[in-house]
């Protein structure tokens, strides 16, 4: 259809006939009046698009902005005209839409978050080496980057990488802010020094969530084995055998005499929790190992973290505060001296609370 025929069929009922007739005068003054209010209209359009600049410029001046208003929306236009910079410096560390399992939709999500912060500065910054950092420290104090870039960079999740593996908070800001730190693509989350490093953020586990693990009941198999019938029930319902170090404490001080076998067997449960790394030997091996409840808590958590780094081959790990920007790194052969020290721990702060047979691998923080 042209856009005369548009024009006769959208007022035909103009006309006496239904349709303008050459042959009549009127029908030809009307036919040309109504053509003419289409091509100022046609015209008033294109100005519009022409003028988009003095629209947005009378839309500023008409609106009730304040400064800093003002000044974002400056900011954000001005981040806009580096969509390109962006770009090229991810491309330089590696990232292209083959890195991720959603392709261009990732990279143009990455480019449009930067946008959105601070791309100058982005742009701007020479990444340093993660190697002369301090193993404990603020990401914004160790780059120079700003606070707020460095929380927006933290708070980039771009999906998963091509593997399919999900690339969480502060993996993608730690291979773009060091030069010796990248992208592995795939076995871990990063790689530094040949290491591969994984990164967790405020509440990360080492480990599945509660309720997503195995489903044996470990409690109920160390209390069928070593408690009768009055005893066990009291054992099930007592909320505190919930917590691992509790339960198992009560099962070993409920045997008499030789304690070989129930040690044998709490072994056994905690290899199950703990990924069947043959690790439980450890930290649970005799009675001195069963005497104090936070003594109890800490063993637990070296045995989780050695256990969860086997499994999952990490040879490091950042925990940082993602809005903070704290961070404390850990090599796994330090991993027992952190925890002892308290660099990180269970979100739990209670010294004997934290590890429940139905949530076996707490969140973790930072001290």
């Amino acid at each position: 259809m042209d856009i005369l025929e548009k024009i006769i069929r959208e007022n035909c009922w103009k006309f006496d006939k239904g349709y303008p007739d050459m042959d009549i005068p009127k029908d030809v003054a009307l036919l040309n009046e109504i053509v003419e209010g289409y091509k100022y209209k046609i015209k008033e359009e294109e100005g519009e698009e022409e003028n988009l600049m003095d629209k947005l410029l009378d839309t500023i001046r008409n609106s009730n902005l304040s400064n800093d208003e003002i000044n974002s929306y400056i900011n954000s236009i001005q981040n806009r005209g580096f969509t390109d910079d962006v770009k090229n410096v991810l491309l330089q560390k590696g990232y292209t839409a083959d890195s991720f399992k959603v392709g261009d939709k990732a990279i143009s999500y990455i480019i449009d978050k930067i946008s959105d912060s601070e791309a100058k500065e982005f742009i701007d910054y020479t990444p340093k080496s993660f190697a002369s950092a301090p193993d404990r420290g603020n990401f914004a104090k160790v780059t120079g980057l700003s606070q707020g870039l460095v929380q927006d960079l933290i708070n980039i999740e771009p999906g998963a990488d091509a593997g399919g593996s999900a690339i969480g908070k502060g993996e993608l800001f730690l291979a773009l802010a060091f030069n010796d730190i990248d992208n592995r693509g795939g076995g871990g989350d990063l790689n530094f020094e040949g290491k591969n490093l994984e990164v967790k953020g405020t509440g990360g586990r080492l480990g599945q969530q509660g309720g997503r693990g195995s489903d044996f009941d470990y409690l109920g198999f160390l209390g069928d084995k070593y408690l009768e019938e009055e005893e066990l029930d009291e054992f099930l319902n007592d909320n505190r055998n919930k917590l691992i170090n509790y339960s198992i404490k009560e099962i070993f001080d409920a045997v008499d005499g030789d304690k070989s076998a129930v040690i044998k067997d709490i072994q056994k449960a905690l290899d199950g929790v703990y990924f069947n790394k043959g690790l439980a030997k450890k930290y649970f091996n005799g009675p001195a190992d069963f005497k104090d409840l936070a003594e109890m808590k800490i063993k637990l958590t070296k045995l989780n973290a050695e256990a969860y780094a086997q499994k999952t081959n990490v040879g490091a790990f950042i925990f940082m505060n993602s809005k903070t920007g704290e961070y404390v790194y850990v090599d796994v052969d330090n991993l027992n001296d952190s925890i002892d020290s308290g660099l990180f721990g269970t979100i739990v702060k209670d010294k004997i609370k934290g590890y429940q047979w139905n949530n076996p691998h707490p969140n973790m923080i930072i001290r």
